[in-house]
């Protein structure tokens, strides 16, 4: 990278209208066709089709879709533009509309933020089977740098347990991907379907670590606690898991496990409380963040959370598109609860994320598996990585398709899906340091980060504009 403090770079716009089309199946162009075709999400296409359209060119330097002078010039009526000859933006046929992405590298910040996974879908008494076998080839190519292994299902040990033989094929799984493994414990039903105990939590941290010596680092305590009392029980999900569950009953659950989790390791690291949307600061029913932090909040080394913004009937492109700012919104709220729970210094994890939290019944352009919820993807991580969380962790690997949650369809195929490619994008081309967007065209969302080994700027681009 060269030493001046701005960049600029320029996207090619594609209509709205055949990113509305792709979603549904039936885009309405070859160039997208082929791109589509490819598997590559439409935050990525928009540019690759542009770029693909012109570098078979055997044009003559100077004149439209060849190389540029070496001065940076080209023919009378034409503009240098990555380097070919292309027309001003008057609409024709080799004509494209440039707008400008400034980018200021006068401030750089070093990038903390990690993409991770959730392993679920793993029990053979799924619809499916096991649905994980077979995707760790895919899986590490996207880079995750931790595997949780976890949710409502490890929660209450259903349909199958995780056992130790489960456990070890779990560790096997991230060691294969690349991961570092995240254990949760649980504390709905144990592998028996019994109420698990302090005992039940250091006997898996016992199993790990010192019969196994896996030297797993990150466990947690149970999954969305803040569900308890309304849903989850193990005999009927609809009915309370534990009636009255409060933010002190979980902490003082919570503090059993860790105190006998830590006596057989102490080197252990805490990830919690893992709640499901009870982050809300000054409400007094859905903010169980606050007073959990003022409890027990010294047991965490991380704060997670979870957060899926829509159901599925809300899962709409013009939602989607309108969802970073709540997103920011959102984090920058719990990180003051962080800091005035005395917890600011904590890293804070998004260990559940995705673009809708239940089942898809009905198809809309930014559902989960369309090309719609790849630009959410895209946009979620990208705000992540700027707002600094320690990691973001898409729920999950692999998902039947009336969720379509995962990033890899069902066996036997395991087709990725369009956010696969929105994950794998950052995973492949964006780098360790931070620099600001500061000028976007309208419609477009920006995130850059160097690649100092290479000395190149990647950055994300998408196109949100009405069509």
């Amino acid at each position: 990278m060269t030493a001046t403090p701005e960049y600029n770079a320029a996207i090619l716009i594609a209509g709205c209208a055949q990113v509305r089309k792709a979603t549904t199946g039936t885009p309405n162009s070859k160039a997208f066709r082929r791109c589509a075709g490819r598997s590559i999400g439409a935050a990525i296409c928009t540019i690759l089709m542009w770029s693909t359209s012109l570098a078979c060119s055997s044009s003559k330097a100077g004149t439209v879709n060849g190389p540029c002078y070496g001065n940076g010039t080209c023919n009378s009526g034409l503009v240098c533009f990555s380097q070919l000859c292309v027309g001003p933006g008057d609409g024709g046929t080799n004509s494209v509309t440039i707008n400008p992405l400034v980018i200021s590298a006068a401030t750089r910040t070093e990038r903390i933020t990690t993409l991770s996974i959730n392993y679920w879908q793993w029990m053979p008494g799924y619809a499916y089977g096991d649905e994980i076998a077979g995707t760790d080839a895919l899986v590490a190519a996207l880079k995750p740098a931790l595997m949780r292994v976890g949710g409502y299902d490890n929660d209450v040990n259903t349909p199958n347990p995780l056992d130790n033989a489960a456990f070890d094929k779990a560790v096997a799984y991230a060691r294969a991907i690349g991961a570092e493994p995240l254990i949760q414990v649980p504390l709905l039903a144990d592998n028996n379907g019994q109420p698990p105990t302090p005992d039940t939590a250091a006997a898996m941290v016992a199993y790990a670590n010192i019969t196994m010596g896996y030297g797993i680092k990150y466990f947690s305590v149970g999954n969305e606690p803040d569900l308890y009392g309304d849903q989850g029980s193990v005999a009927n999900r609809e009915l309370p898991a534990i009636p009255g569950y409060t933010p002190t009953d979980y902490c003082t659950s919570a503090r059993a496990d860790v105190v006998a989790m830590k006596a057989v390791d102490p080197t252990i690291m805490i990830v919690g409380p893992d709640l499901a949307y009870k982050y809300q600061s000054g409400s007094s029913s859905n903010d169980w963040l606050t007073p959990i932090l003022n409890d027990c909040g010294d047991l965490f080394d991380i704060v997670s959370i979870h957060r899926y913004p829509f159901e599925a009937l809300q899962a709409k492109l013009v939602a989607a598109a309108a969802d970073p700012a709540a997103f920011r919104g959102v984090i920058t709220s719990v990180f003051g609860i962080l800091q005035a729970t005395g917890q600011g210094a904590k890293p804070l994890a998004l260990t559940e994320m995705n673009v809708a939290y239940d089942a898809t019944t009905c198809v809309l352009d930014a559902s989960p598996g369309t090309v719609g919820s790849a630009l959410w993807m895209a946009d979620s991580v990208g705000m992540a990585i700027e707002l600094g969380l320690w990691t973001t962790a898409v729920w999950d690997i692999s998902d039947a398709a009336d969720w379509d949650l995962g990033l890899i369809g069902v066996p036997p195929a395991h087709t990725p899906q369009p956010s696969y490619y929105a994950y794998a994008f950052y995973a492949d081309h964006f780098g360790p340091t931070l620099v600001k967007v500061t000028t976007a065209p309208p419609g477009v969302s920006g995130t850059d980060l160097c690649k100092a080994r290479r000395g190149d700027l990647i950055g994300r681009g998408g196109s949100w504009g009405a069509g």
